[in-house]
């Protein structure tokens, strides 16, 4: 299977205790997002990241860069894409994208 050619797409619907009293996300709450479309990702691959630990293999997160460029709301749906940027002998580089369809709008 070729990983650079994987890109996949996870819908997150944002929940009310995500966000403040204005209804927008807490920022710190996208590094939730984009670990869910982590896991999905590797899920969609046929590989389980639990039955990954119980191997040893461990995939902390060692650097992550965010910039936001528009706030998203309470239940709009998020639009997670991740896919592989390059492989390292022991890192996974991954590109992750979170894009709004906004309901509230």
């Amino acid at each position: 299977m070729n990983f650079f050619m994987i890109k996949h797409q996870t819908k997150v619907k944002v929940r009310y205790g995500e966000t403040d009293q204005m209804g927008v996300v807490y920022h710190g709450n996208y590094a939730q997002y984009f670990e869910i479309g982590r896991i999905e990702w590797l899920s969609s691959l046929g590989v389980s990241y639990k039955e990954m630990e119980a191997q040893g293999i461990m995939l902390p997160v060692v650097i992550l860069n965010i910039n936001y460029s528009k706030p998203a709301f309470y239940e709009d749906v998020l639009i997670i894409t991740t896919s592989l940027i390059k492989p390292l002998k022991s890192l996974l580089n991954l590109s992750m994208s979170c894009i709004t369809r906004a309901v509230n709008c």
